[in-house]
Parts: structure tokens; sequence; C-alpha cells
């Protein structure tokens, strides 16, 4: 089986409370068998708390423009090497947990690497 890269947007009163109701909207819109490529398939998330004047956008350009080590670099300067390191090695991993950003509060965003 392979995987896709997923990226899902939801509101929540904390973010494990967001996670489920995307895992929940994934499931509806495409099924419970498994290997949907979704945020259905994670069964967690590793929070990424964005340094000041960084956007969630600029983070997942930055990971989803890797293997260029460019990218890694800036990412890197932006949350040191081990930071930069869980955050990508997470994103790539379909089986582990995905990432999770708030941004603005009460806002998140899910990203990673799903089965399909």
């Amino acid at each position: 089986m392979g995987a896709v890269d997923f990226t899902h947007h939801a509101a929540g009163e904390s973010m494990t409370h967001a996670f489920h109701l995307a895992q929940e909207e994934a499931r509806y819109d495409f099924g419970h068998s498994g290997y949907t490529g979704t945020i259905a398939e994670k069964e967690s998330f590793r929070r990424v708390t964005l340094p000041k004047d960084v956007s969630y956008d600029e983070v997942l350009n930055l990971i989803t423009a890797l293997p260029s080590d460019d990218s890694f670099a800036k990412l890197e300067k932006l949350f040191g090497w081990r930071e930069a390191s869980m955050i990508v090695n997470t994103y790539e991993d379909k089986w582990g947990p995905c990432i999770g950003i708030e941004f603005p509060p009460g806002h998140f965003v899910f990203a990673g690497y799903a089965s399909s």
C-alpha cells in the first residue's frame, strides 16, 4: 500500500477535540474501511508550536519542499535541529502521528502522510 499527504483544518475547544472532530469528518467523507489517505488513519498527533511571526503555511511549504537541503536548513533555523527533525519525521511517517498546529486560538491544522 502507498501513502498520500493530507492537510485537514478543524476548529475545537482544544487540539484533541479538533483532532477527533477532524477524524469523524474524514470517516464520514471517505469511509471507515481504512487506507483512505486521510486523518482518519491517524491515531494521534504531535503538537508543533509556531515561532512568533511564522505562519503554518510557511512551515507546511518547507516540509513539502523536502528533501531540499535549503528547506530543512530553514526549518532548522526556525525550530532548531531537534524540533525540525521531529516535525519532518512525524509528517513523513504514514503509520505514526500527524503534526498539529494551532493558528489562531481554537483553529487547528493537522498534516502528514497517511496510508492509502
